[in-house]
């Protein structure tokens, strides 16, 4: 059995303190001695906006630099809006989430039926849809 990190534990939201960045979270990783790590399909560190190819090029070697898999992404994604355009969107993620998945190496893209999101104040943090739909 091989142990991973999910790189959501250090986004900067269930702690007081800012996220790491993903190569910060590699480094992270190896030192508690993890196999590898999942990548949060958001920012700061999985968004597939902001991971172009040649960014996941970049991070898929730090992680082999550093002995470490990378297992998974999570899609954080979310099909349960009645609304048409709000599920179209996130086929648009997954799209791109496939896209940056393969170019990081990683041989899972975790789907979510219904993720209602966080939302991060100065004061507390929320597992709420702002829309009113998702769980």
């Amino acid at each position: 059995m091989k142990i991973g990190l999910y790189s959501i534990t250090y986004l900067g939201v269930w702690y007081n303190g800012p996220g790491l960045s993903l190569f910060e979270l590699i480094d992270r990783a190896r030192h508690f001695g993890y196999d590898g790590i999942e990548i949060d399909g958001k920012r700061p560190h999985g968004n597939p906006l902001d991971m172009p190819t040649s960014r996941c090029r970049e991070v898929r070697r730090k992680a082999q630099d550093s002995g470490l898999d990378i297992y998974a992404v999570a899609a954080n994604n979310d099909f349960s809006s009645p609304l048409p355009e709000h599920r179209e969107c996130q086929v648009a993620l997954i799209r791109d989430l496939i896209r940056m998945t393969a170019d990081l190496g990683a041989p899972c893209l975790r789907l979510f039926a219904a993720w209602p999101g966080v939302t991060k104040t100065e004061d507390a943090v929320a597992m709420t849809s702002p829309n009113g739909y998702g769980s």
